[in-house]
């Protein structure tokens, strides 16, 4: 779903996709520490507000702790999920 709505976003020229089941827009590119996604600066928007984040995608961590509602736990997946693409 994330790979697919990446790839529709990029056909469109549009720098951010929608996070399935939230309000979020994720950047989808996101700058990485290393190759495999473990720690990941990402950005995304919130009813157009910018707000910056980190995830862990190892450890299953956003911004240092474990999600706290359903938006974090699939912010963290889009994030995730898109940087191992």
């Amino acid at each position: 779903m994330i790979t697919s709505a990446i790839a529709n976003s990029r056909e469109q020229n549009s720098p951010t996709i929608v996070v399935p089941e939230t309000n979020r827009n994720l950047d989808y590119e996101l700058e990485q520490s290393s190759p495999q996604p473990i720690s990941i600066d990402f950005t995304y928007y919130v009813n157009g507000i910018r707000v910056n984040g980190q995830a862990n995608c190892q450890q299953g961590l956003i911004n240092g702790n474990q999600p706290r509602s359903a938006a974090d736990v699939h912010t963290l997946n889009a994030v995730c999920h898109a940087a191992s693409n």
